[in-house]
């Protein structure tokens, strides 16, 4: 990858230093354009480059604990470790049982 941008770069600079008789550049603007060239390849030559660490790229930290799934103590209720709450089967909230296995 590192030979295709100098190859570039050498290009652009051997087509900029060609003569023409319609477009004449000055020793300025070669210049200009060499440096330019030259910036330009160090440039992508540092963002290609594979020899950096990765000491801040990090995973999302792991959630190590898990509640249980819902469960049923009886037909018509569905309790939720996870919000320590139960519930019956219309949608409403069951304290009793709510007291009973979470203990509020």
């Amino acid at each position: 990858m590192k030979k295709a941008f100098l190859a570039v770069a050498v290009a652009a600079t051997m087509a900029a230093s060609y003569p023409s008789d319609s477009f004449a550049l000055s020793d300025k603007d070669k210049k200009a354009i060499i440096a330019g060239a030259i910036l330009l390849g160090a440039a992508a030559a540092a963002a290609s480059s594979h020899d950096h660490r990765h000491e801040y790229h990090r995973n999302a930290p792991q959630n190590y604990y898990r509640p249980p799934g819902p469960f049923h103590p009886r037909p018509n209720i569905t309790c939720y470790p996870a919000e320590r709450s139960c519930y019956r089967d219309n949608g409403r909230y069951a304290p009793r049982w709510t007291q009973q296995y979470f203990g509020y």
